[in-house]
Parts: C-alpha cells; structure tokens; sequence
C-alpha cells in the first residue's frame, strides 16, 4: 500500500504522547531490529528469522488492537512516534533510519492486521537493499512500490539528500598535483590483483564428487532443522555482559523471555538451569559499577516466573514422568533458581499434573519457595478452587513455622466442608508439635499484658513462643514498607519504640535478648555520619561500644547510586585527642535511597 497522496501524512496529535504508549513503540521497535539483524544473518526461511518475525507481529497486534494504526516518522538518524524519538542512531548504512531516510522515505504507518508473509517481505526487501553498491539492481522504493502491501503505507519524496556530502570538499583544499597523488595513494592502499594460477588438471579437480554433494546437502539440511535457542542464548547473555546502554540491555531482555519460553517449550531443562545460574552471576558481576541492571533483571525474573512464560510446561508433564533423573533434577533446580513468586504460576499445575513423578516434582518446588517467602501461596489460596487447596494443604503441613499453621488455622472457617476438613487433620497431627505451633499465631496481636487482641478472658500468660513472635512480628512490620505506610523506619529506631513498650506489648527480657542479638543498629542500616559520609552496619560490636558498629563506607558510583567503599569502626579514636574519628548524625532504612544491603555486604 503505497502514500495517500503526495506529500500527506497521517494526522498525528498534538499531545505529548503517554508513557505506556512509548514504552510499547520502544518495544516494537526492539523487536524490529533483532528481526532485521537476524535476517542478515541468516536465510529468510530458517526457524530464527521465524522466530524474531512472529515476535514483531505479536507487539504490533498488541499495540493495534486499540489503536488501529501506528505512524512513525523518519528521520537521518532516528526515528520519531508522535514527535518522541523512539530510536536514535547514528549515520551509517547499517541503520535503519539512514537507510530509509537515504531512499527519501519519510514516514512509515502499519496498520491493523497485518500478516506474517507481508512483515517477512518487507524485512526481506530492507536486508535485500541495505546497502547501496553500484552494480545494485533495483531500489526499496522501487520494490515497495512493486509488493504493495494492503497494511503497510509509506511516503517518499525526491529531495537534496543530506545522507552524504555530494563531493569531498578536502580535496578544495590541495592543488591539482597534490590532489593526484592523493589519489595515487589511495589506489596504491587497494588490494593489489592477483593473478590464481589454476593447477594443470581437468576439471575433476575441483569438480564436487557424489559424496560431497551429498555431504553439502546434508549439512544444509541440518542448518535449516537445527535449533539456535541455545547458541542464541548463549551469544546475547555475552553481549549483556559488556552491555553499557540500559535501553539496549532491556530490549535484549524482552527478546530473552520469549526465548526462555521456547527453552521450556522445548524440554531443554538442562539448559534452562544453566542459562539462569548464568544470569545470577551476571547480575553479581553488574552490581557494584552498572547498578541499574539490578531492577532490570529483577524484573525479568519475575516475566519468566509467570504463567505467559512457565504454561509452556503444561504440555511437559507427560514427558517428565517419562525422561530420566538427570533432566528432572535440571528442571527442578531450573524452577528453585526462578522467584518465589513462581508459585503463582506453578500452583495450579497441581490439578493438571496428575502424574506421580511430576506431582512430587512440584510439589517439592513448591514447598523450597515457600520455606523463603511464604506470600506467594498465601494469595494463591486466596483465589485457588477447591481442588488446587486440597492439594496445597498437605504442603502446608509439610512446612515449618507458625506462618503454615495460620494459613491452615484459616482454612478451617469460611471454606467447603472438606477443604475444612483437610485442614483440621493437618493441625492436630502430630497433636503436641502442632499446639505449639497452633498457639503462638492466636497469642501474638495478645500483647505481653493481655490487652491487646482478640479480647479474652484468658489469664494465662503467652507462651515463650508467642511471646517471641509478638517481638519479631513488631519488628518485621515496622521495618517493612506497608499500604499505610510506605516508608519503612531504620530499625534503630524501630528498637527504640520498642523499648517504650516493654513490660506492656513485650517481654521485657526477651526484647533486651532480642536487641543484644541484632544490636544497637543492626546490620544493613544506613548511617549519616559527622563526616558527611553514609555507610551501612556491616557489624554491631558486643560490650561497651555497642552503638558504635564496624561499617562499610559508600562512595558515589559512576552513573549515580553508590559503590561499596573502605570499612571503618566508628569506636576507632583519634590518638592524639582521644575524640571519636566518626560519629552518627542520623540513621535511615537503606530502602530510602534504594540501596541493597546485601549488594555491599556480601
């Protein structure tokens, strides 16, 4: 489909467009260039070049779906949606933007349903001619204007082209002599011919024989079958590596999910672990001078760890009770080294997974990510049928801890009879560890006095573990961002609240325990220091200097964020004035200024 009419673009509003909407071209616009990268790599028809085209017409469909069309503007060295620059390039022949703006196209616009075969041909048409040679046969315009795509618009005028100057005007600046033998130089720097001395044979010298013709086309028919996710894979984690563009490095991202998903799809498990024990190291190696990888990767976890992604496994289950240890061991380590909040996704397999082999598998990897963070399941039971519940109940008795206990002491009321049912036998068995276990839940919103709720007539003082519970509950609640209060306090100064309550909300001696075990300031809070200097509490000493901690000083990192500095011990003194070297102006939480604890501590 060629221009409306000379010169007419598409309206394009005048308002800023929205964040979302940018983000979403940016991602398009990612996906395009991978695609045109990888059809200079490889032939049209080969399963990669499949691959990345299916990927471009999934992020286009999304965005036209509510849109109807999508105009981008063409210029040298970019490109422009709605007068955002969504691509900016530089002026060279490989560039996308150069190379459509040196054939005077000035805007571009696809619309709503286009297809595959068109995407494939017009990628096929920008690798064919993307660059200019003077024996070229042909031109883009030309062959757009010759495939007429119904849901693909362009634009181009014949106009004084800024691509490349018209003549070297160095040359103004050399006599006619010197100009010569510039010219001679540049001749002599040319590849010399050479003369190839054929050797006086027949052709059956380089004539091809049977076998080698057969040998050539099987390795052909090797290239067009064989699977590239691994080696594509393994290429792009290298290129993250050395990535120092943020924009690049999450566009690489976006196009790694969907390979992880063909990976899954495709039952290479023993790859998949390898690839995310990968991806772990590289986000070790990026912390300390790329900082902003972290929120980048953490995010890209959590894509990978969700339905979209791990529903490419509904169709494993049969093959995983069939394969051998070995690859069922490399899928369960693969699912242990994704986010707890996996479970989301995994959960319902349980229904779906109705094999021995792949129901212990789950359930195992279900059980690990909730040892560390329970709250993906709490919400999965929030909205889980009763069949799944049934199937996480055992689950829940098999974990330790008072958070199981009071997810099953939940499912005893409100819930159909049997689930009930199920969850009263997993708490009364074995009867005296789970009355200890059964308590402490009920007992820690009692507070040390009794006063606090639900409202009894119970005179009995809380038991030991409950009152443990009420201290590192408080604790953990303060120290943490909620709903209500985003801000999460130091805990220095959560201990000091504490401390006023102590007698009355807490046990007055297991909170003086408590306090000696974390420290005055417990380690990861963030210091301001007399010096100017903010540092975190690497270690809180015993004894007299007990609010005096050894701590690691933060320097200003490249790119903003901060980078892990010398060590220091604020009891260290002065020699000569006996005066403390550093003192403590103020404390915050490390989540304040968006820092890790664990990216300078470990």
């Amino acid at each position: 489909m060629q221009d409306r009419s000379p010169g007419e673009a598409p309206s394009i509003l005048e308002d800023n467009p929205a964040d979302e909407d940018i983000l979403a071209v940016r991602d398009i616009f990612g996906s395009f260039l991978i695609a045109l990268r990888n059809f200079t790599l490889y032939p049209e028809d080969h399963a990669i070049c499949r691959k990345s085209l299916a990927a471009v017409r999934d992020r286009l469909e999304g965005f036209l779906a509510g849109r109807g069309s999508l105009l981008l503007t063409v210029e040298k060295e970019r490109f422009l949606f709605q007068g955002e620059a969504v691509r900016q390039g530089t002026p060279q022949q490989e560039e996308l933007a150069f190379q459509l703006f040196r054939e005077g196209i000035q805007w571009l616009e696809f619309h709503s349903g286009i297809t595959q075969e068109e995407l494939n041909a017009f990628f096929g048409l920008l690798n064919r001619y993307r660059t200019v040679t003077e024996d070229a046969e042909g031109d883009l315009v030309t062959a757009l204007w010759e495939a007429d795509f119904p849901h693909l618009k362009y634009h181009n005028e014949d106009v004084l082209w800024e691509a490349e100057p018209l003549m070297d005007f160095s040359l103004l600046k050399t006599s006619p002599g010197e100009a010569r033998a510039a010219q001679e130089d540049e001749e002599d720097q040319a590849a010399p011919a050479v003369r190839i001395s054929l050797p006086e044979a027949s052709s059956a010298y380089w004539k091809l024989t049977p076998e080698e013709e057969r040998e050539i086309a099987a390795m052909i028919l090797d290239e067009g079958t064989r699977d590239c996710t691994e080696d594509v894979l393994d290429v792009l984690m290298i290129i993250l590596k050395e990535q120092r563009d943020p924009n690049n490095f999450s566009v690489i991202l976006d196009f790694l999910v969907e390979e992880f998903r063909y990976t899954l799809a495709g039952g290479e498990f023993s790859f998949a672990r390898k690839f995310l024990e990968s991806l772990n190291a590289l986000q070790e190696s990026c912390a300390p001078d790329r900082p902003w990888t972290r929120p980048l990767l953490d995010d890209f976890r959590k894509k990978i760890s969700g339905p979209e992604v791990l529903g490419a496994l509904e169709g494993a289950w049969p093959q995983v009770e069939a394969m051998g240890a070995d690859r069922r061991e490399d899928l369960r380590q693969a699912l242990l080294l994704l986010p707890a909040e996996a479970i989301l996704a995994l959960g319902p397999m349980l229904t779906s997974a109705d094999l021995p082999r792949g129901e212990e598998l789950l359930r195992g990897v279900i059980g690990v990510h909730a040892g560390r963070n329970l709250e993906p399941l709490e919400q999965l039971l929030e909205t889980a049928a009763e069949p799944l519940i049934r199937k996480l109940i055992p689950l829940l008795k098999e974990l330790d801890g008072p958070g199981p206990a009071e997810l099953l002491f939940r499912l005893t009321s409100d819930f159909p009879d049997q689930v009930r049912k199920d969850a009263i036998n997993a708490l009364i068995a074995p009867r005296e560890l789970k009355a200890k276990i059964i308590l402490p839940p009920f007992e820690h919103h009692l507070k040390y006095d009794l006063s606090g709720y639900p409202q009894t007539d119970r005179k009995k003082p809380l038991s030991l573990f409950g009152r443990i519970l009420t201290i590192t509950d408080i604790f953990d609640a303060m120290t943490s961002p909620r709903i209500y209060r985003p801000v999460a306090l130091s805990p220095d100064r959560v201990l000091t609240m504490m401390l006023e309550g102590a007698g009355k909300d807490f046990d007055p001696i297991l909170l003086k325990v408590f306090i000696n075990m974390l420290g005055v300031f417990p380690v990861g809070t963030l210091l301001l220091l007399d010096t100017g200097e903010m540092c975190l509490v690497m270690e809180s000493p015993e004894g007299a200097e007990v609010g005096r901690p050894r701590v690691v000083i933060l320097e200003d990192g490249k790119g903003g964020g901060f980078r892990k500095g010398e060590t220091a011990n604020l009891a260290e003194r002065d020699p000569r004035s006996g005066a403390f070297r550093r003192n403590i102006v103020k404390s915050f939480h490390p989540s304040e200024y968006g820092i890790q604890p664990v990216d300078f501590l470990v």
